[in-house]
């Protein structure tokens, strides 16, 4: 509650009032490749920058994170750790594990928990194709993709409103604004397609740049943009000259 809602309360003489809980959202990444921090003389290992990056989405979003660790790739660990989760949260995340490997056993294991199991299994979307959404025993699951990038968007097209409904809140959005395509915005065909963008002001108006690197795994892709176009799945792309919608996510420069 803001400053300004507590001193309408008090002018109303309003002592107590009704308020939703800030769900825990758990936290799990999967891979045995992975660990908390590289440490030196050992064998080269992944960080897992997905737990991190998640927390800190679900606190933005207005949520509790609860970190789940790391689970090896093996059913067993990772029944474990989602029972668990089911038992102390009231949703839960897991990063990697979703796609078509021989290791992806994330969907089996959330089937193998119990009714409604798995409900999508893979989104036409790019990044964050290989997302899957589930329910067990009432409790929501979000299988998030292990790029981090790709992670990023699945949690703010799926997570994010999952938590303002177990709120009962509105969701927080970022602001939307229009700006001119400086160089061609390619989607992918029968994909809606998430595209960083560089954002500048120029005496014209706003224009928006693609950043050259796309790809899921390049975190610094997220970290250079400022903006975000969204190219729809009928849509091949958006020619130099066009006026888009472009999601704020970062400070546009003068």
């Amino acid at each position: 509650m803001r400053s300004q809602d507590i001193g309408i309360l008090a002018a109303l003489g309003l002592r107590r009032v009704r308020v939703a809980k800030r769900p825990k959202v758990g936290i799990v990444s999967t891979g045995n490749e992975l660990v908390d921090s590289q440490v030196r003389n050992q064998v080269v290992k992944t960080v897992d920058l997905n737990r991190p990056i998640l927390s800190a989405l679900i606190q933005e979003s207005g949520g509790l994170p609860v970190d789940l660790g790391i689970s090896r790739d093996r059913e067993e660990e990772i029944l474990r750790i989602l029972r668990g989760g089911l038992r102390s949260c009231d949703m839960i995340l897991v990063s990697a594990g979703s796609s078509v490997g021989r290791k992806d056993i994330v969907p089996k294991c959330i089937n193998i928990l119990g009714k409604l199991g798995m409900l999508v299994d893979g989104i036409a979307m790019r990044p964050s194709l290989p997302t899957g959404l589930a329910v067990v025993k009432g409790e929501p699951i979000l299988s998030l993709p292990g790029f981090p990038v790709s992670a990023i968007f699945a949690f703010r097209t799926f997570g994010r409103p999952l938590i303002a409904r177990l709120m009962s809140s509105a969701e927080v959005v970022e602001p939307i604004v229009k700006a001119v395509v400086k160089e061609r915005i390619t989607g992918s065909p029968d994909y809606r397609t998430f595209v960083r963008v560089v954002l500048r002001r120029t005496t014209e108006g706003l224009i928006a740049e693609p950043l050259r690197a796309q790809h899921s795994s390049v975190l610094m892709s997220m970290v250079a943009a400022n903006g975000i176009v969204i190219v729809p799945e009928h849509i091949a792309f958006y020619e130099v000259g066009e006026v888009v919608d472009v999601t704020v996510i970062g400070d546009i420069p003068i």
